[in-house]
């Protein structure tokens, strides 16, 4: 219905987002991903094309490479890296934290469509004493982060030892706090190396990627803005050892 008010007669239909019970991705790392039909916390029509955070997408193609056994993600949302990562490793567990009840509702829905449910460990808030009992004893994990500043709390090397080893991609909020990233700098300089990414206006070139006609790729392309407050980071924290 959003999409057929403000873009257009028929472009939901011919895109088919927000018509099936399940939609699905139709682009990027997580292709194929069967998604709920609402987002929690951030814009969703670019989940469903697969342009969401699409700078992190090089990141997520190169870890798929790695064999992870764990992995956690941190402000979940409606789910769109639950679901996209349990789908890239297979045999991993996946824990996942979302504060609010309706996301934590999405992430369960999105589970039972993508048959992962076996294998998912759906929580609420998150404080740091929870992420260091999720943490694994040994191996080196994956962490997703996006908690909109709480970041300085939870990613405390000192605090939780694990995150020594811990391969972390986190949204930096400094736009919140400022600060913020040279503290991360600090923290995992001696373990970790970082890799700084900074979020790019979009453009007709980052609709290639999409099953479109030319037509529709110019109207999809308001569709790809993520609505955010600032030009956002992140980093990509790659443990030395």
């Amino acid at each position: 219905m959003r999409l057929n008010k403000y873009r257009g007669p028929g472009l939901a239909a011919r895109l088919k987002l927000g018509r099936d019970k399940n939609p699905t991705v139709l682009s990027g790392p997580f292709k194929g991903l069967r998604y709920p039909t609402y987002g929690i916390g951030s814009e969703y029509f670019p989940k469903l094309l697969g342009t969401y955070e699409l700078e992190l997408h090089p990141t997520f193609e190169g870890l798929a490479n790695t064999t992870f056994q764990d992995i956690i993600i941190v402000g979940a949302g409606e789910g769109y890296y639950v679901g996209g990562l349990a789908r890239r490793f297979p045999s991993a567990r996946i824990v996942c934290f979302e504060a609010d009840p309706d996301g934590q509702t999405a992430v369960a829905e999105m589970a039972l469509a993508n048959e992962f449910s076996g294998r998912l460990d759906n929580r609420g808030f998150c404080e740091p004493a929870d992420l260091r009992a999720v943490l694994p004893e040994s191996g080196r994990p994956l962490l997703v982060m996006d908690v909109e500043g709480g970041e300085r709390q939870l990613l405390d090397p000192e605090a939780i030892p694990a995150l020594s080893r811990t391969v972390i991609v986190v949204e930096v909020h400094d736009c919140f706090e400022p600060g913020l990233d040279e503290l991360l700098r600090q923290r995992f300089q001696a373990t970790h190396h970082c890799e700084d990414i900074l979020s790019q206006p979009r453009t007709l070139d980052d609709t290639r990627g999409l099953p479109l006609s030319d037509d529709l790729r110019q109207r999809v392309l308001p569709l790809m803005n993520e609505g955010r407050p600032a030009r956002m980071r992140w980093f990509v924290l790659t443990p030395l050892a």
